[in-house]
């Protein structure tokens, strides 16, 4: 991982971190390389205009291409008679669908960063064009850590936003379910699958024991057998709640071998913006307090 001119060494570079600001409508990864450069005492060489094609896997050998970093400001690297550091920011864009692809790369893991330096070196010569790889690793919490200060987490499918509940007053009792919710998504992100459609299960309970709607609930289930085209809107929701309820309960008995019970990251994805969807209705029926449905 060296800048070089003609075989001479000019810089060794590494990477000092990443980092991932929100933006309008995209987000904003950002490296931090440094440039260690050698001293040279009787020579001076320049390397300047760079830019950073950024590849992304879970290993090096499975790098994809995202896209094209550009430096925070212009980059102008300059050798003296002796040894110095300097830091250069790479910028690279990335839409919420691209985040959400590396998302579903990672599957819970850690993030493997190539990224491809590219510019011109400047010697006793003609300029030359170097190229540089650096490696840059961030590892599964670091990413996570990322992922919520962009507050990216707060996004679910769908762009369903994972809602907040008071602790005091009409809305106290479905903060308990929001609470097992946003544990769903920090063990979603953490790549436990099961784990997270077993949260969501509680955040469910929760829903239906905080509007004390256990009776209705049981009651639309019965409707739907007998006369499901006369069903109301409240009815058709409390039905939808228990189906929710009832796909997070898992199977006793294996399939062909396979764990009935063994839920993917679809599974997971898909019960969590469920059960987000129907946290914000409870949220505001909470609030508002009983009312009439239309049919």
């Amino acid at each position: 991982m060296t800048i070089t001119y003609s075989g001479n060494i000019i810089a060794d570079v590494r990477s000092e971190g990443v980092l991932l600001e929100q933006g309008v409508g995209q987000y904003l990864l950002r490296f931090k390389l440094v440039f260690d450069l050698r001293a040279w005492p009787n020579e001076k060489y320049v390397f300047r205009n760079a830019s950073a094609k950024v590849y992304v896997g879970l290993s090096q050998a499975s790098a994809r291409p995202v896209g094209l970093a550009l430096p925070e400001s212009p980059v102008m690297i300059m050798t003296s008679p002796h040894s110095y550091s300097q830091q250069c920011v790479f910028d690279l864009p990335v839409f919420p669908g691209q985040l959400a692809e590396l998302e579903r790369i990672r599957n819970g893991a850690d993030l493997q960063f190539r990224l491809q330096l590219c510019g011109e070196s400047h010697g006793s010569h003609h300029p030359m064009t170097t190229r540089s790889d650096v490696w840059v690793s961030v590892n599964q919490s670091e990413w996570i850590r990322l992922l919520k200060a962009a507050n990216y987490v707060e996004i679910l499918i769908f762009e369903i936003p994972i809602p907040r509940f008071s602790t005091a007053g009409s809305q106290a009792s479905v903060a308990a379910a929001a609470d097992h919710l946003q544990r769903a998504r920090d063990l979603f992100l953490a790549g436990h699958y099961e784990e997270t459609v077993g949260k969501c299960r509680l955040s469910l309970e929760a829903i239906t024991k905080a509007l004390a709607e256990e009776q209705q609930q049981s009651e639309a289930v019965a409707t739907f057998t007998q006369r499901r085209r006369d069903m109301s809107a409240k009815e058709r929701l409390l039905l939808l709640r228990e189906a929710a309820r009832h796909y997070t309960h898992p199977a006793h008995h294996d399939v062909n071998g396979v764990p009935a019970s063994a839920y993917s990251r679809t599974d997971a994805m898909t019960i969590l913006g469920i059960t987000a969807a129907l946290l914000i209705h409870a949220g505001q029926a909470a609030t508002s307090g009983p009312t009439s449905e239309p049919s």
